[in-house]
C-alpha cells in the first residue's frame, strides 16, 4: 500500500485522493483534515471510496495504483489508526472495492492483484 513507498509518493496518492474526493463530491475547497472528519469511520466513507474508485478507473489509473491510492482514504486510515483492524482486513476492503466497482478499466487492467496482496483467508 502506499505507506510502505517513499513519503513522496505517499503525498502524491494523499493529493491525488483528495483531488479525486473533491470531484466526487463536488466541494472545490474540502481540506484534507475536513475529508478525515467527515468520512473516517462514518457510514458514507465505502460510497466515496467506490465513487473515487470508479473514477479513478476512468482516469486511467491501474488496480495496483488504485490499490495505493486507496491505502490513504480515510475510512482505511480510520479503520488502521481508531479500529485498531490488521493490515491484512484493511487489504481486504481494498480488494473488495477494487473488484466490485463498474468501469474497473480495459481488460489489462483485469489481472490479479499484484502479488504484495494475500488472498489467503487471515487466521484467528
Amino acid at each position: 500500500m502506499a505507506e510502505s513507498r517513499s513519503p513522496i509518493d505517499a503525498s502524491v496518492y494523499r493529493l491525488a485522493y483528495l483531488g479525486l474526493a473533491r470531484q466526487v463530491t463536488g466541494r472545490a475547497t474540502l481540506t484534507t483534515e475536513e475529508l478525515h472528519h467527515e468520512y473516517g469511520g462514518k457510514p458514507d466513507a465505502k460510497k466515496l471510496d467506490q465513487s473515487i474508485v470508479q473514477l479513478a478507473f476512468q482516469q486511467g489509473l491501474n488496480k495496483q495504483q488504485v490499490f495505493d491510492l486507496l491505502a490513504v482514504s480515510p475510512q482505511i486510515q480510520h479503520a488502521l489508526k481508531q479500529e485498531g483492524q490488521s493490515i491484512e482486513q484493511v487489504k481486504q476492503y481494498a480488494i473488495h472495492l477494487i473488484q466490485h466497482t463498474r468501469n474497473q478499466g480495459s481488460s489489462r487492467e483485469q489481472r490479479a492483484l499484484p502479488s504484495i496482496v494475500s488472498k489467503e483467508p487471515r487466521s484467528q
